[in-house]
């Protein structure tokens, strides 16, 4: 059994003075949710497991799982070229342009980075971005030739989930997950965020130090990468339903390389599948995504074989070394204690 819950989160949330944490542990029909801090520290008002945290890039597994779907049904294959799904479709690399399929895109391999400024500030349209935007963004690697994490490949896949299922990317979550799950404390992040602020966590920086919330406008362009928000009780409810399904799964197998190093001996090479990272912890198979933006940190991590997980979420920006603690001493099956070792809190915090 994982030891502790209370002490590791109270430990570590003293360290990194993190304002809040919420912790869902879940099996496919059962889940147990431990809880520390505040979402609101002024009002004192405390973090439970229905807090609504922004999930960030966690949204990936959200829509790789839909095209997952879609592969399941033959609405295509991962290894169809983009441009025969997205007629128009161009990169600034011929051959990615070319060549790159919905496989290479779900894995990063278009040698796209993040070009974050591009949408941060873009004023387009899902769809115009792609058509108008996109193909002016240069590489930086060669298509195929490594791993380049990039926020805008999600929102082309969501683009062509739209193409393909006659609804938009919003509408296919709401139908095909939120709906079916009972996920009610999920949602777009968009200019409604100000109706839900009675149960969302107060934003901060390190310190902490309160921030402005992040709104993003309707249908952001970039959504089907980034921009869902949730509580842990809700993102537990799509761990289990994902727990279900087969540990040999094609999504849950290495497509892409990351990193051979890691901060502990423990842990295995990390790699990419469709829409996850992937790894071997203590040669268990372990399957996660992180997620982090302004006033938040977020992990999702599934340990399929052994049908077990943990949603695991801050409202403090850039803390993500400090849910990387908490998560692999809480998955420790042998009980170790050098965990703060490999992820120790910052020499100091402003």
């Amino acid at each position: 059994m994982p030891f502790t819950t209370n002490a590791i989160l109270n430990e570590v949330a003293e360290e990194w003075r993190l304002p809040g944490i919420a912790l869902v542990e879940f099996s496919p029909t059962t889940c147990h949710t431990t809880c520390v801090g505040r979402k609101d520290i002024s009002n004192d008002l405390p973090v439970t497991g229905s807090t609504i945290f922004p999930l960030a890039s966690v949204t990936k597994t959200f829509t790789a799982e839909l095209l997952a779907s879609a592969v399941g049904r033959g609405v295509f294959s991962w290894d169809s070229p983009i441009r025969d799904l997205l007629p128009g479709f161009q990169l600034s690399d011929p051959r990615a342009t070319d060549q790159m399929t919905l496989r290479d895109a779900a894995c990063h391999r278009s040698g796209l980075p993040p070009h974050t400024w591009a949408w941060v500030f873009s004023d387009l349209d899902r769809r115009s971005f792609i058509r108008d935007r996109l193909p002016h963004l240069s590489s930086c690697a060669p298509f195929d030739e490594g791993y380049h994490y990039s926020n805008i490949l999600y929102a082309l896949l969501g683009l062509i989930l739209e193409r393909e299922g006659r609804q938009t990317w919003e509408e296919q979550l709401i139908e095909q997950v939120f709906q079916p799950l009972g996920m009610q404390n999920t949602h777009h992040l968009d200019e409604r965020w100000s109706s839900l602020t009675p149960a969302v966590a107060c934003p901060y920086a390190k310190g902490p130090v309160p921030l402005e919330p992040f709104v993003a406008r309707r249908k952001h362009l970039i959504a089907p990468a980034s921009e869902l928000m949730g509580s842990m009780q809700d993102l537990s409810k799509w761990g289990q339903a994902l727990l279900l399904l087969d540990p040999s799964r094609e999504s849950w197998v290495s497509q892409n390389f990351i990193r051979e190093t890691r901060a502990h001996s423990d842990l295995g090479p990390l790699s990419y599948g469709l829409g996850w990272r992937l790894e071997k912890f203590q040669g268990r198979q372990h399957v996660w995504h992180s997620g982090q933006c302004s006033g938040s940190t977020t992990l999702i991590s599934l340990f399929p074989g052994e049908k077990r997980g943990l949603a695991l979420a801050t409202n403090q920006s850039g803390s993500i070394e400090a849910l990387y603690r908490i998560l692999y001493t809480h998955w420790d099956q042998f009980g170790r204690s050098d965990w703060a070792h490999a992820f120790p809190p910052p020499s100091t915090l402003e």
